[in-house]
């Protein structure tokens, strides 16, 4: 990665990926996408896009893992805020993100919006730190925002050699706009020739579902978001942290080193099992993502407000399905 400030465009309109700010159009060859499952951050509502920086270079299909790219190859992701939660009249541009592979890993920045919402500048190495004033039904408060020091960025987006954590099969297999031709999105990418290889039929590729997606079994749901949220970090064996529970979606339950599975940090009760059928309290997951019952929250990084569609799915899943196997 590169540590000097001087090396990076030091406005979001220098990097040249929007052709107008004002409605973040892109420039040509600047691909809008979107995922089926959005990692949670916070309330933030996320805008993507990908660009391919030359012209030989193409993104290596795979059907689960992250799809592979190409050095040089960069994603940008925009947050917004309404700091009246739910009232889209209150949307505010916070930050916009950068991920660029290189030759031999990648790089993040960010940039963060001025109050017009009018230009954004580059973030300084170690990130930065400030207070939201929002509104909850009705309720004044505070929301901590952090942007992620660029070491940050890497700590998460190197795990697995992902670099981009969502452009994967089960996040982009959904309809999708590209060109202007609508129609399944890989398909799209494909066609386009994005792809360095064929990929999978449609009816081979899987997607993750959302929470509220209530035709769909508690455990295709809370797997999911387990998935989304936690799996970058937890792959069983390759898992590049302790605790080698694997959250990947394709892992059959009984082989994920899960259910009834001690952890590393019990928080002082042997009751406290990964994921305890039947009773969410004592299922440190569950515990993790609540950050409840003393233990720390995680994912550990960016994130500071509990997702409660998330606490309530996985406690669901736990308190429903997983009863089953008590």
């Amino acid at each position: 990665g590169q540590s000097s400030d001087s090396a990076f465009p030091q406005t979001l309109s220098e990097t040249g990926f929007f052709a107008d700010l004002a409605d973040l159009s892109p420039n040509p060859g600047v691909v809008p996408y979107e995922l089926n499952l959005p990692f949670w951050s916070d309330y933030a509502i996320k805008r993507r896009w990908f660009a391919l920086t030359n012209l030989s270079d193409a993104i290596g299909y795979t059907r689960e893992e992250p799809w592979a790219s190409p050095p040089g190859m960069a994603w940008v992701k925009h947050f917004d805020l309404e700091l009246d939660r739910g009232n889209p009249a209150t949307r505010q541009r916070v930050e916009t993100r950068v991920i660029v592979r290189t030759t031999n890993g990648m790089y993040g920045v960010s940039y963060r919006w001025n109050e017009a919402g009018t230009e954004a500048v580059l973030v300084p190495d170690g990130g930065v730190g400030f207070a939201l004033a929002i509104t909850n039904a009705g309720q004044p408060g505070v929301q901590h925002w952090q942007i992620p020091s660029r070491a940050q960025c890497r700590f998460c987006h190197e795990q697995g050699a992902a670099f981009a954590l969502g452009f994967s099969t089960r996040q982009l297999n959904r309809t999708g706009t590209l060109a202007g031709v609508s129609g399944n999105f890989i398909d799209r990418l494909a066609a386009a020739g994005y792809f360095s290889n064929a990929v999978d039929a449609a009816t081979l590729r899987g997607r993750h579902l959302r929470p509220d997606e209530s035709a769909y079994s508690l455990e295709a749901r809370a797997r999911s978001w387990l998935a989304v949220n936690c799996a970058y970090c937890h792959r069983g064996a390759a898992s590049s942290v302790p605790g080698n529970w694997d959250g990947r979606l394709e892992i059959r339950l009984a082989d994920c080193n899960v259910v009834r599975v001690p952890a590393a940090e019990d928080g002082g009760d042997t009751n406290n099992l990964l994921l305890v059928p039947g009773d969410a309290a004592h299922s440190i997951l569950w515990n993790r993502l609540a950050a409840t019952n003393g233990f720390s929250r995680m994912p550990p990084l960016g994130t500071s407000e509990l997702d409660p569609a998330g606490v309530q799915l996985v406690a669901n899943w736990i308190a429903q399905e997983l009863a089953n196997l008590m």
